[in-house]
């Protein structure tokens, strides 16, 4: 990200801000409430454009409308308010709009969704039951679930970028158990 400003009515957010973020590199965006963290993070994940500056991906400069644009790129975030349904197990969750296909269209191969939602959780070294609904695991049960969530998001063949807002070491939990390159952007709150 090079020379990002982003202006809200009254208020000048982001002004030529630089972020550069390598595969299996941690950073950390800290600053008081309201110094633009979260800002930026979500402008990298398409939910607000910049007014000015530019966004380089794998070298090439891309433009991002949208976090569909981003999770395309290899991009997904992981939010600070956690997007899981409560009723729903785990397995469900991760899957939740990626379900395998069935061998009748527009069926789910739901034993292929659990093999792999069990994978993908043995890949971040947790053992959780997905089949369990989210709502009996603990806040940072159902953290590590959004966080195994935005791996599947960003794919599973790809580097890509997994940007945490609040993360409370989350992010190093990530890359050092990520199964491919992933580089880890948080943002987080400064002590006080």
């Amino acid at each position: 990200m090079q020379g990002i400003s982003k202006s809200f009515p009254g208020v000048q957010a982001l002004q030529d801000i630089d972020l550069t973020v390598y595969p299996g590199e941690i950073l950390a965006l800290v600053g008081e409430n309201g110094a633009g963290k979260s800002t930026l993070m979500k402008i990298l994940n398409g939910v607000y454009a910049a007014d000015e500056g530019t966004i380089t991906w794998q070298g090439q400069p891309v433009s991002i409308h949208s976090p569909h644009d981003a999770q395309a790129l290899g991009i997904s975030m992981i939010h600070q308010e956690l997007a899981l349904i409560p009723y729903l197990d785990a397995g469900k969750n991760i899957y939740l709009g990626r379900e395998p296909q069935g061998a009748v269209p527009g069926t789910v191969h739901w034993r292929k969704l659990y093999q792999q939602a069990e994978a993908d959780l043995a890949e971040l070294d947790l053992k959780l039951n997905v089949r369990t609904p989210v709502r009996f695991f603990s806040i940072a049960q159902q953290q590590m679930i959004e966080a195994v969530k935005t791996v599947v998001d960003v794919g599973v063949h790809h580097p890509g970028l997994a940007p945490i807002s609040q993360p409370q070491n989350l992010g190093d939990r990530l890359a050092q158990s990520a199964p491919r390159p992933v580089a880890v952007a948080a943002s987080q709150k400064a002590p006080v």
